[in-house]
C-alpha cells in the first residue's frame, strides 16, 4: 500500500462512520471466510483472521481479531499476537469502547517493547495518543503522541513525523490551545513535499485554528485551498467540515448570500453521503441563523433535523450494537459450518496419528523403564557414596574443632597462670587490680572453651550452666560470705555471642564484688536471666550503696565499663543502670539478631 493510501485509511478512521461498510470489503470478507473452511496451516489462519478483521463490521472485526489473538497465544507467536491486539483496539474504538481500546493498545505496546520492535512501538504510541484524545484525555493523548514523534524524529522518518504532528495538532486544537496546534500543522505543511491529501488536511485544520483565534482572512485563505484540493480528490466528509467553517466566516464578513449558498450545498452533500455528524452541525448552525433573521419556518425544520441527528449520534453506540446484531446471525451460521469442517479435519489428523503414536509410546515406555531402573541403581550408589564421604568429613571437622578448642583452652590457662605469677610479684602494688581484672577476663574465656571441649561440630553454650559457674568462681575469688541468688532460665548461644556476654557478666559482677560490699552487713548478689519472645534480659543487682550518679554509656571512664559498652554494641543490645536499693544493671539482647548472627 503506497503512502497516499495509508493517509486515506488513517483519516477515514477519524472521520467516517464505522457503521458504513464498503460492498467490496463485504465481498472480500466472505471470500476469506470461505478459505477458512479449508484445511490450512494455523499460521495462515491467523493471517486470514486479521485480514477479515480489517474489512468487517466493528463487532465482526472484533470477533475475528480475538480469534487471531487466541491462536497466536497457542502458537506462542508474539508478533501476530500484538498485531491482533492492534485490530482489537481499533475495533473497540469504532464501537466507542475506548477503555478496552486503550487496554489492547497497551498490551500490544508491551509486546513490541519486549521484542525490540521500536518502529511498531512508536506507531502504538501514536495510536494510544489518538485513543486518549478521542476520550478527551488530552494530557495522556499528547504524552503518547510525543513519544512516537520522538522516535520518528531520531529515525528521520518524515512521513510518520507528519502524521504524528497532525495528530498532535488536532489534540491541541480540541483542548483549546490554538497556538500549539498551529505550530504542529505548520510543521506538517513544511515537511510535506507533494502529498496533496496531507496538505489539504494540514491547511484545513490550520484554517480552523486561525478562525478560532480571530485571524479570519488567513483562515479563509487556508480553508479555501484545502477545500479545492479535497474537492479534486473526492474526500466529501472532510470537504463538508471545512466548508461549514468557510460559510461561517463569509457570514461574519458580511457575505451572507455566499456563506448561505456554501452551507446549503454542504448540507446537501452531507445528506447524500449520510454524514451524520456534518448534517447535525450544519443543521444546528443554519437553524440558529434563520432564527436570527426571522425565517422561523425554515429554522424549525432545520432545528428538528438537528435534534434528530443529535439524538441519533448521542445513542450511536446502542444503535451500532442493534444494527450489527442482524449481521451476527448470518455470521454465526458461517462460523458453525467452519467449526464443523475444522473439527472434521482435526479428527482425521488424530486418526492418522493414533496408531503411529501408540506404537511409539509402547517402545518409549519400555526404553524408559529400562533406563530408569539403571539410573536408579546408579543414583542409589552415588547417594550412598556421598553420604559416606559427608559422614567422614563431619567426623574430621568435629575432631579438628575439639582439638582447636582444647588448644585454645590450654593457651588461655597458660595466660591465666602468667597473670597469677605477676599477681604474686606485685601483691601490694597498684597494678595488682589491673592484673586481677585481666585474669578474671581470661578465666571467663577459658571457661567457655572448657565447656566446648568434647562437644560436636556445632558448638553452643548453655548459658544457665555457664553463668552459674562463672559467677561462683568470681565470688570465691573475692568473698565467700556473699549470698548469691541466681534465677537463670535455659538458653543457648553460639561461641561468637557467648564470649562477649561472658565478658560483660565478668565485668559487672567484678565491679559489684570490688565496690558494693564494704559497709554491707548481709552482702547479696542477684543475677537473673529471663527469656522473652523478642529479647533476652540479663539483670545483675547488688545491695550496696549504688553508683553516685546514674551511669551513661557515653560517659564511661573506666576500662571495664568501656569494654561493657563496646561488647553490648557488638551484640546489638541495650544496657541500662539504676540505683534500686543498690546498683542494678539491665542488659537487653534482641533474640532475632542473636539467632541471625549464629547462622
Amino acid at each position: 500500500m503506497d503512502k497516499s493510501k495509508l493517509i486515506l485509511l488513517f483519516f477515514f478512521l477519524l472521520f467516517l462512520d464505522p457503521g458504513l461498510l464498503n460492498g467490496q470489503d463485504r465481498q472480500k470478507a466472505d471470500s476469506l471466510l470461505s478459505i477458512l473452511a479449508r484445511d490450512i496451516p494455523n499460521k495462515q489462519k491467523i493471517q486470514l483472521y486479521l485480514e477479515i478483521s480489517k474489512c468487517g463490521l466493528p463487532i465482526e472485526s472484533l470477533k475475528y481479531a480475538q480469534k487471531a489473538r487466541e491462536l497466536s497465544l497457542r502458537l506462542k507467536d508474539r508478533v501476530r499476537e500484538a498485531e491482533a491486539l492492534e485490530e482489537i483496539s481499533l475495533s473497540n474504538r469504532k464501537l466507542g469502547n475506548n477503555v478496552q481500546a486503550i487496554k489492547a493498545s497497551r498490551e500490544a505496546l508491551s509486546i513490541y517493547k519486549e521484542l525490540g520492535l521500536h518502529k511498531r512501538e512508536a506507531a502504538l504510541f501514536v495510536q494510544l495518543g489518538t485513543h486518549f484524545t478521542n476520550d478527551k484525555d488530552f494530557f495522556n493523548g499528547l504524552k503518547y503522541i510525543r513519544k512516537g514523534l520522538l522516535f520518528y524524529e531520531t529515525q528521520r522518518d518524515t512521513f510518520n513525523i507528519i502524521l504524528a504532528n497532525i495528530n498532535m495538532g488536532e489534540t491541541y486544537r480540541l483542548m483549546g490551545n490554538p497556538d500549539s496546534a498551529a505550530i504542529c500543522f505548520q510543521k506538517s505543511l513544511t515537511l510535506n513535499s507533494n502529498n496533496q491529501l496531507i496538505r489539504a488536511y494540514s491547511l484545513g485544520n490550520l484554517g480552523m485554528v486561525h478562525s478560532s483565534s480571530g485571524k479570519y482572512k488567513l483562515a479563509l485563505k487556508e480553508l479555501r485551498e484545502a477545500v479545492e484540493i479535497l474537492s479534486s480528490l473526492g474526500d466529501l466528509p472532510a470537504l463538508t467540515v471545512f466548508q461549514l467553517e468557510i460559510g461561517k466566516l463569509l457570514i461574519l464578513d458580511g457575505e451572507e448570500n455566499k456563506g448561505l449558498a456554501l452551507l446549503t450545498e454542504s448540507l446537501v452533500i452531507a445528506e447524500q453521503e449520510h454524514l451524520k455528524e456534518q448534517i447535525r452541525d450544519l443543521s444546528k448552525y443554519l437553524a440558529t441563523y434563520y432564527e436570527k433573521i426571522g425565517d422561523y419556518k425554515l429554522a424549525v425544520k432545520l432545528r428538528k433535523q438537528y435534534e434528530n441527528y443529535h439524538d441519533s449520534l448521542v445513542n450511536l453506540e446502542n444503535m451500532r450494537k442493534i444494527e450489527h446484531m442482524e449481521n451476527q446471525i448470518a455470521l454465526e451460521k458461517k462460523e458453525a459450518s467452519i467449526l464443523l469442517l475444522e473439527e472434521s479435519n482435526h479428527n482425521k489428523k488424530i486418526l492418522l496419528l493414533f496408531f503411529s503414536i501408540a506404537s511409539c509410546i509402547l517402545l518409549t515406555v519400555t526404553v524408559l523403564l529400562f533406563r530408569t531402573g539403571v539410573k536408579k541403581q546408579e543414583a542409589n550408589f552415588q547417594l550412598q557414596e556421598q553420604k559416606r564421604k559427608l559422614e567422614k568429613r563431619d567426623k574430621e571437622k568435629a575432631l579438628l574443632l575439639r582439638e582447636l578448642n582444647h588448644r585454645v583452652k590450654n593457651n588461655l590457662q597458660m595466660v591465666s597462670s602468667l597473670f597469677n605469677m605477676q599477681l604474686h610479684q606485685f601483691k601490694d602494688h597498684p597494678v595488682a587490680d589491673a592484673l586481677r581484672a585481666g585474669k578474671f577476663r581470661v578465666e571467663a574465656l577459658t571457661l567457655i572453651h572448657q565447656k566446648l571441649y568434647g562437644k560436636n561440630l556445632t558448638p553452643k553454650i548453655e548459658l544457665k550452666e555457664y553463668i552459674e559457674e562463672l559467677v561462683k568462681n568470681l565470688v570465691n575469688n573475692f568473698e565467700d560470705t556473699i549470698q548469691l541468688k541466681l534465677k537463670l532460665e535455659t538458653f543457648s548461644l553460639g561461641i561468637d555471642q557467648a564470649i562477649p556476654l561472658g565478658l560483660i557478666i565478668n565485668e559487672l559482677t567484678t565491679n559489684s564484688l570490688k565496690y558494693a560490699y564494704r559497709d554491707a552487713s548481709f552482702p547479696t548478689l542477684s543475677i537473673e536471666l529471663l527469656t522473652h519472645p523478642h529479647h533476652l534480659c540479663l539483670k545483675i543487682r547488688d545491695n550496696g550503696p549504688g553508683i553516685p550518679e546514674v551511669w551513661q554509656p557515653n560517659q564511661a571512664n573506666s576500662l571495664g565499663l568501656k569494654l561493657v559498652k563496646s561488647l553490648t554494641n557488638q551484640l546489638k543490645g541495650q544496657i541500662h543502670q539504676n540505683n534500686n536499693s543498690g546498683c542494678e544493671w539491665t542488659l537487653l539482647l534482641p533474640v532475632d539478631k542473636l539467632q541471625k548472627a549464629e547462622r
